[in-house]
């Protein structure tokens, strides 16, 4: 990496970081000429916390079931989703893909596009759509697989579930 640049690292990412001076031309670890300085380096570490932003796959289950009007608890036992199955309760909460709140920008993005003739609207069309795709399958496979008596009846797997709960339309909000 050079100065300026940075590095997006997933959350749970095994990595290390090392600062190695780009003025050592020769690799000797001296920083080239006798006596110049190292130049100081930093390592930021930035985190989001999707759960307090709502940024989970189990917030998105639960704005998706309070618009369809149904209850949040889990299946008909009426449970919080804190008593879920280990894998299970954790795959609903984790994080939402990178670039999840893009979806209405690209939205905006595709308006003006077209209001200006741009060739881009169609690319950045596609792009909000599989974003939003890839929000609401993903969505209704963790749904799926923590509550299946639920919607056994639906029949049509996470397809089923995209439409009874509108995941689409809710992933692109």
């Amino acid at each position: 990496m050079r100065p300026g640049e940075l590095m997006y690292v997933p959350a749970g990412f095994p990595h290390t970081t090392e600062t190695v001076s780009i003025n050592d031309p020769d690799g000797d670890g001296d920083g080239g000429s006798a006596g110049a300085p190292e130049e100081p380096s930093v390592h930021l570490t930035l985190g989001v916390d999707t759960h307090l932003w709502g940024l989970s796959y189990m917030r998105m289950r639960e704005v998706a079931l309070a618009r369809a009007g149904q209850s949040t608890l889990i299946e008909a036992r009426q449970l919080p989703t804190a008593a879920l199955a280990t894998d299970e309760y954790f795959g609903l909460q984790a994080p939402l893909p990178l670039g999840c709140l893009a979806a209405p920008a690209l939205a905006k993005a595709d308006a003006e596009a077209e209001d200006c003739g741009g060739g881009s609207a169609a690319a950045q069309r596609r792009a909000r759509e599989a974003l939003v795709s890839a929000m609401a399958t993903e969505c209704a496979v963790r749904t799926l697989r923590a509550e299946p008596a639920r919607w056994a009846e639906l029949g049509d797997g996470a397809a089923g579930l995209q439409r009874e709960l509108e995941l689409r339309a809710g992933a692109g909000r």
